[in-house]
């Protein structure tokens, strides 16, 4: 959302810094931060939940049951970016709410999938593709962004 937001919101110039097209959406830095925010306000409230659902159900099922409801959420945040931003800051919450349970279940799906004396290496590597993931679909986005 951050990239996109980025393209959404800056004027297209020429060599002079003359605007030959302005911006599709024209949001304050406040509504820009309350927008990105919102996922993370959502985010942080399901951690502890996530932890207990995660032990209480398969973990997998948990975990794929997330990540379908935050695809499908996403979906709706073009129509939800030309409603309203308050639209998208609700949109982006419930995602919040959805994906917080993701990280909880991940370990839960290493406690049963994993060998005991390899959940620690493998549970590192995977963590640390989420984190590889996001530093190289940062730059990515941009470039398809344009």
């Amino acid at each position: 959302v951050g990239v996109a937001t980025v393209k959404m919101m800056t004027n297209q110039t020429n060599e002079e810094g003359n605007v030959i097209e302005l911006s599709e959406f024209h949001w304050s830095p406040e509504t820009i931060g309350y927008v990105d925010a919102s996922f993370f306000w959502g985010y942080i409230i399901t951690q502890l939940p996530g932890g207990f659902l995660a032990s209480r159900w398969p973990a997998n099922r948990l975990f794929g049951t997330a990540i379908f409801l935050s695809s499908c959420l996403n979906l709706l945040i073009p129509a939800a970016t030309k409603l309203d931003p308050r639209a998208v800051i609700v949109l982006r919450f419930i995602q919040g709410l959805v994906e917080g349970v993701t990280y909880p279940a991940c370990f839960g799906i290493w406690r049963w999938w994993a060998p005991p004396l390899e959940r620690s290496r493998l549970a590192t590597l995977a963590f640390c593709g989420s984190y590889g993931g996001a530093v190289l679909g940062m730059p990515v986005s941009g470039y398809l962004a344009e």
